[in-house]
């Protein structure tokens, strides 16, 4: 375990060091805080407009169904972006030339991948969420498994 966890955290470094050699892949952090804020429009706006937020309250299953598309759709563009650079610094550790281009192709051609990925992280994250509404244990048991889950989604990549 603790093998792929120092494999990944290279991955992490070589990527930061292909953006610093690769200027034009810092489109990979853009286009996912740009995908990060359209979701996140996608989903308020239509709860704030429509004043769907006190239906959801009254209908706990459609609540609990429009935040899990959420975390989902989140997960998405977030890994999304994460496989993409990860996917040009391996080409530039190979030697090559990456483009944002290559690393959008790596991307896509892993979509079942991250989708899966994705839906399992809104998994927990629905869980942590449910925890964390169980008073002080509840919250201190969120942040613990919470951290440990970031740490975990931070350094293994679908790619």
């Amino acid at each position: 375990m603790f093998k792929r966890i120092s494999n990944s955290w290279e991955l992490v470094k070589a990527s930061a060091q292909v953006l610093r050699a690769d200027k034009e892949l810092i489109i990979f952090p853009i286009l996912s805080t740009i995908g990060l804020v359209l979701v996140s429009i996608a989903f308020v706006v239509p709860i704030v407009v429509s004043d769907l937020l006190n239906q959801m309250t009254a209908n706990l299953v459609l609540s609990i169904i429009v935040l899990f598309l959420f975390y989902v759709a989140q997960y998405t563009v977030i890994f999304f972006a994460n496989a993409a650079l990860v996917a040009a610094a391996m080409i530039r550790l190979r030697g090559g030339d990456p483009t944002a281009g290559d690393g959008l192709r790596a991307a896509f051609s892993h979509m079942p991948t991250i989708l899966g990925y994705a839906l399992i992280s809104a998994t927990v994250g629905m869980i942590l969420r449910w925890l964390s509404e169980r008073g002080v244990l509840g919250q201190i048991a969120s942040s613990l498994v919470g951290l440990a889950w970031n740490i975990a989604t931070f350094l293994v990549v679908p790619i």
